[in-house]
C-alpha cells in the first residue's frame, strides 16, 4: 500500500510539472482565423447562386456598390459587424457543409485587404451575434464572432442606393408633368401646410386653367416623387422618355424624373435628369407618377368631411327616410318615428361624405338633369346641401351634382348610386346604443 501511495504522489507531481512546463499558448490554443476590419478592406466581392455578382469598393468618397453610392442601411450593417477584426471562437471539421449553411450555393464573400484576399462562405447565424463561415477549401467550419448574415445577406439590387432623390414630400413646392413639349398639369403651394393649387393648359394661355385640386391625390404624387425608390437598376440602352415629372423645392432646388413606357407588369423605367442610371420603378410608383390632371382633381362629392357637422339627413323616397341628430344620438322621423342605431347612422353618413366621383363631365348634355332620379339632402347648421343624381352617363353610371356647386358635374358609378338608396331598416336593426 505504501508503494502505491508513493507512485500516486510521483504521478501527481509529474502531471503538475508537465502542466507548468507546457507553453501557455499551446494549452489555450484554438482557432486563430480572423477577418479584417472594414477600415482595412479595399474591395469586397459578393456572389450568390441565382443573383448577379456585386462588387463593393472603397474610395476617397467612401464605399460604392458596382460604381454607385452604397445603400446607407447596407453600409451601416457592414460597419456594425466589421468595425474591428472578426475573430472566431469555435471550429469543427468541414464535413456536412449544408448543416452549417455553407454548402455549394451559400453566400460567398471575398475580402481584399493589403493586397491579399480571403474567400469565405457565410452560413447560418446564431443569436444575432455569431455566424458559421467556411474558408473556401479549408478543413474546418468556423464560428465567427459577428452577425455576418445581417452584414451580407441582402438581394444584389439592395446593395446600391435605390433612393432617387432622398427628399420628403413636405420639401416639394411645385410639380409639373410634361409630355414632349406640352405641360399636362402644374401643382403648386405657398408652403408645406398650404393647399395645392392645380392648373392645366387651356385657351387662356400657358398659365393654364385652375382646377379644383384633390389635396390627398396631389400629396400622394409629391410623396411618391420625393421618396421614389427603385426596385432595381436596368440597362439604359434604348431608354425612351415618354413623360417627365419635374419638381422644385421650397429652397429653390430643382429635380426631375424622366419616365419610360409602361411594362407589361405595370412597372416602368425611370431616370433622374442628369444621371445615366435607369431605375425600374414598381407598379405602385408608376401609377402615381403617371397621374393625369383628371386624376388629381378633387373627387370628393361633398366639401364637408366631418360627420359631426351633419345635423339632419333626408334620403329620397316616397316618403323619404329622414334622420335627425338629437344631441349625441340620432332618431328617425320618417317614414316612421322610431329609435335607430347611432353607430349605423353615423357609419352610413361617414360613407356618404366620403363618396368620390368616378369621373368628371365638364360639358354635360342639356338634359343631364332633366329628370332627377334620386336626392340626398344634408342639413349642416343653418345651410342645406343636396346631392342630385340625374340621367344616365354610360351603362348604369349617372350624372350627379350638389346644390352648393351646381356647375360641377361628376359621374357616379352604379354601385355608388345604389348605396345612396339604403333601406330604412339598416338604421333600425338592433339599437343597443340607444337609451332605454
Amino acid at each position: 500500500m505504501r508503494r502505491i501511495g508513493v507512485l500516486l504522489v510521483i504521478n501527481v507531481a509529474l502531471a503538475v510539472a508537465i502542466a507548468v512546463s507546457w507553453p501557455r499558448d499551446a494549452a489555450e490554443a484554438g482557432p486563430t482565423f480572423t477577418l479584417p476590419a472594414l477600415g482595412s478592406i479595399e474591395r469586397i466581392e459578393i456572389r450568390r447562386t441565382g443573383q448577379r455578382d456585386v462588387t463593393l469598393t472603397r474610395g476617397e468618397g467612401g464605399w460604392q456598390a458596382d460604381g454607385a453610392p452604397i445603400d446607407r442601411y447596407a453600409l451601416a450593417d457592414l460597419e456594425a459587424a466589421m468595425a474591428a477584426p472578426v475573430g472566431v471562437d469555435q471550429a469543427v471539421a468541414a464535413e456536412g457543409l449544408e448543416r452549417y449553411g455553407v454548402g455549394e450555393h451559400a453566400l460567398t464573400v471575398t475580402l481584399h485587404a493589403g493586397g491579399a484576399g480571403q474567400t469565405v462562405r457565410v452560413g447560418k447565424g446564431l443569436d444575432g451575434r455569431r455566424t458559421f463561415i467556411w474558408p473556401v477549401g479549408g478543413e474546418q467550419v468556423l464560428r465567427a464572432r459577428a452577425d455576418l448574415r445581417r452584414a451580407f445577406d441582402r438581394p444584389a439590387a439592395h446593395w446600391r442606393e435605390r433612393r432617387l432623390f432622398a427628399r420628403e414630400a413636405r420639401d416639394v413646392a411645385v410639380m409639373r408633368r410634361v409630355v414632349g413639349e406640352r405641360v399636362e398639369w402644374v401643382a403648386r403651394r405657398a408652403g408645406p401646410e398650404a393647399p395645392w393649387v392645380l392648373t392645366a393648359p387651356g385657351v387662356e394661355g400657358a398659365a393654364g386653367v385652375a382646377i379644383e385640386a384633390g389635396q390627398d391625390e396631389i400629396d400622394a404624387v409629391a410623396n411618391t416623387l420625393a421618396t421614389a425608390q427603385a426596385d432595381d437598376f436596368v440597362e439604359g440602352e434604348g431608354f425612351a422618355v415618354v413623360a417627365t415629372v419635374q419638381a422644385e423645392a421650397f429652397g429653390g432646388e430643382a429635380f426631375a424624373l424622366e419616365l419610360g413606357p409602361l411594362a407589361d407588369d405595370g412597372s416602368r423605367p425611370g431616370r433622374v435628369v442628369g444621371q445615366a442610371a435607369v431605375a425600374r420603378l414598381p407598379r405602385h410608383l408608376a401609377i402615381f407618377l403617371g397621374a393625369t390632371a383628371d386624376d388629381l382633381r378633387e373627387r370628393r362629392v361633398f366639401t364637408v368631411s366631418a360627420v359631426e357637422a351633419v345635423d339632419e339627413v333626408a334620403i329620397g323616397g316616397a316618403p323619404p327616410t329622414r334622420l335627425v341628430r338629437d344631441g349625441q344620438q340620432w332618431r328617425m322621423t320618417s317614414p316612421t318615428a322610431q329609435p335607430v342605431s347611432t353607430r349605423a347612422v353615423e357609419g352610413w353618413v361617414s360613407g356618404l361624405l366620403g363618396v368620390k366621383a368616378a369621373g368628371f363631365v365638364d360639358a354635360p348634355p342639356a338634359g343631364a338633369f332633366a329628370v332627377v332620379v334620386h336626392r340626398v339632402a344634408l342639413r349642416l347648421g343653418d345651410r342645406q346641401v343636396e346631392l342630385e343624381v340625374g340621367g344616365v352617363w354610360q351603362g348604369k353610371a349617372r350624372f350627379a351634382r350638389t346644390t352648393d356647386r351646381p356647375g360641377r358635374v361628376v359621374v357616379l358609378g352604379a354601385s355608388t348610386v345604389e348605396a345612396l338608396r339604403p333601406a330604412p331598416a339598416i338604421f333600425v336593426e338592433g339599437a343597443p346604443d340607444q337609451p332605454r
